[in-house]
């Protein structure tokens, strides 16, 4: 196929050329651009990533024809926020992990591929996802908090978005302006101080639901949780703030640090 001096009547040989991507690459990582086989730092954390793809409803089986993204309240779809508020009554999101160690054939290259417990699942277009709690447990999951889905990422509004953490690494002056608003109604007072008051504790609370239920039923049974005390406890970390890639990997950095100095001015002021 090659042989530039054949005709065009000449018999071709098939040399068997196809072009296809022979790994995944769910992070989007660049190669080649940074020097030769080198592969660039991603450039959008792995739960960014997840909010533009499809979530998966874990009861039917089935995606949903809408993403997290889609349903944030600066979405560019004029549907003046009514998505964003009505998504703090939907089942919580997690990110869609496997919950067992064993092997999968992954989407993109149709190889067989051997995965460990806690390891993120890909969906069909070869990124990560989110799907619906539906029930579980929300132990040792990861939970989309409603402060990650304001803006979307990427849009000039979301360069002033504080409240967003589910970035690669957050930025000092993000991090300082966040624990300040949190911090800002607490010491406000009078009534407003005990509403938001009120509320920390009250999610607080939603959180220790199923220990609090387990402590309760330890010597009378051996049952799982019931679903809707889980829910209530995922809805608890729903409406918690969310960290960043770096925070979660760098126990001493700057926005935990900071996260934990705010955790304890809250803790004196309820």
């Amino acid at each position: 196929m090659f042989d530039t001096n054949r005709t065009k009547d000449s018999k071709v040989k098939d040399a068997k050329f196809n072009i296809g991507r022979l790994v995944s690459n769910p992070d989007r990582q660049q190669i080649g651009i940074e020097g030769v086989n080198i592969w660039s730092d991603p450039t959008k954390s792995k739960s960014e990533l997840a909010q533009m793809s499809k979530i998966y409803d874990y009861e039917s089986g089935e995606f949903l024809d809408y993403s997290p993204n889609d349903k944030a309240l600066f979405n560019g779809k004029h549907d003046y926020g009514f998505g964003w508020l009505s998504s703090f009554f939907d089942d919580p999101l997690v990110e869609a992990v496997w919950e067992e160690e064993g092997t999968h054939i992954d989407p993109i290259t149709g190889q067989e591929t051997k995965h460990q417990k806690g390891d993120r699942k890909l969906n069909d277009k070869g990124t990560y996802y989110y799907e619906t709690l539906g029930g579980r447990s929300p132990l040792g999951k990861k939970v989309l908090s409603f402060m990650d889905t304001i803006t979307i990422d990427d849009t000039p509004i979301n360069k002033y978005d504080f409240f967003d953490s589910d970035d690669v690494e957050k930025s000092v002056g993000g991090t300082v302006a966040k624990n300040v608003a949190a911090l800002i109604p607490m010491f406000i007072g009078g009534p407003v101080g005990t509403i938001y008051s009120t509320a920390l504790i009250a999610r607080e609370f939603a959180k220790a639901v199923p220990m609090l239920y387990g402590v309760s039923t330890a010597l009378f049974s051996d049952g799982d949780t019931p679903r809707w005390l889980n829910s209530i406890a995922a809805m608890g970390e729903k409406f918690s703030g969310g960290t960043s890639d770096y925070a979660k990997e760098h126990s001493f950095s700057f926005e935990n640090i900071g996260n934990m100095v705010s955790d304890v001015a809250l803790q004196w002021g309820q």
